[in-house]
């Protein structure tokens, strides 16, 4: 059911997360400040 509510038809996986979770972690983050970043397959966009 939840499904239906997000626009890309899925659940996100642990390993999406993960991966900007290690994203924001890595030094390629260096230069982001102040961003909210939304991992949600468009949810808030809908």
């Amino acid at each position: 059911m939840l499904k239906a509510y997000v626009p890309m038809g899925r659940m996100g996986r642990p390993e999406e997360i993960a991966d900007a979770v290690l994203w924001l972690c890595s030094s390629a983050t260096s230069y982001v400040t102040g961003q909210s970043i939304s991992i949600d397959g468009g949810y808030v966009m809908r």
